[in-house]
């Protein structure tokens, strides 16, 4: 069955359920399960200051893009794989991928934290307050 969106004002969709990696992930490794879940179709990711696992949900995300262009690069260096990517799905393309992240009350303020996050999480689009 497939996610369904919404329109967005500016004319984009934004799909209706994204993959959290909060809950049973937080303060984990989470690039194993993004990885999976980017495999398997979800093209909203969904992370948090507060998840302690930005830079692991980031590095999931810019591998899976990577390997549109057929390069693996889990780590400093890219490999090239071949001709396919490695997961399997036709287009791993920034453009139909939405990443939101929430802002957790860091001591840098709102700004500050939004450029942390932007070098954790991959370029994020949405990014909301949210204090727990």
């Amino acid at each position: 069955m497939p996610i369904g969106t919404t329109k967005l004002r500016d004319g984009r969709c934004i799909p209706n359920l994204a993959f959290g990696s909060g809950s049973a992930l937080r303060g984990k490794d989470a690039y194993e399960s993004v990885t999976a879940a980017l495999r398997t179709g979800f093209r909203h990711i969904d992370t948090a200051q507060l998840y302690h696992n930005e830079d692991s949900v980031g590095m999931a995300i810019k591998e899976w893009l990577d390997a549109d262009l057929g390069y693996e690069s889990r780590g400093s260096e890219k490999h090239v794989i071949g001709n396919s990517p490695t997961f399997g799905l036709p287009s791993n393309k920034r453009e139909d991928l939405w990443v939101t992240t929430k802002y957790g009350g860091g001591d840098q303020g709102p700004y500050e934290e939004l450029q942390n996050s932007l070098k954790r999480a991959s370029p994020a689009q949405l990014f909301r307050g949210r204090w727990s």
